[in-house]
């Protein structure tokens, strides 16, 4: 009596094709490259949003040196 083993593929389980595999990487490097100019973007919006309101407080500032009579 001769007992081996047959290998039963799980149910739903499908080999994956390099071309699929190839095409998830691409995409995980476009969306890493999405994400850093978005970083960088965002960055960019707060740091002129802080400049922005530097210069009108400076010139709100002055506005108010030039009305009080100095």
């Amino acid at each position: 009596m001769s007992t081996t083993l047959k290998v039963k593929p799980y149910p739903g389980l499908q080999r994956i094709a390099p071309e699929t595999i190839e095409k998830h990487d691409l995409e995980q490097q476009l969306r890493a490259a999405q994400y850093a100019l978005d970083v960088q973007l965002h960055d960019l919006r707060s740091e002129f949003l802080q400049r922005e309101g530097k210069l009108r407080q400076e010139y709100l500032d002055r506005v108010a040196q030039i009305t009080s009579g100095e």
